[in-house]
């Protein structure tokens, strides 16, 4: 995981005394994902305000018969492919 330059380390050193490497590990995994999620969530506001079109997006999900999927799942899966077909490379990894 990169850092942003204005992570200071040793401010929050201190904080975390006591925690275990797991303790870490988590701490860390669950920072990433509220950043990813809120990422994602900006992206997808985007992309819904600027798609005037209300139809469902269609797509298949490989290796699935597609009713491995929440509802929840399928809406926000729906919402990254428009997001990916107005922004293509977006989902690439770095």
């Amino acid at each position: 995981m990169e850092l942003e330059p204005s992570v200071d380390l040793s401010t929050l050193g201190p904080l975390t005394q006591g925690f275990s490497g797991a303790d870490l590990q988590a701490l860390l995994y669950n920072a990433h994902l509220e950043s990813v999620h809120s990422a994602l969530e900006r992206l997808e506001t985007t992309a819904t305000s600027a798609n005037s079109e209300d139809s469902p997006t269609q797509f298949v999900v490989l290796g699935s018969n597609g009713d491995t999927l929440s509802r929840a799942e399928r809406s926000a899966l729906s919402a990254r492919v428009r997001c990916e077909h107005q922004y293509p490379g977006l989902y690439s990894p770095l």
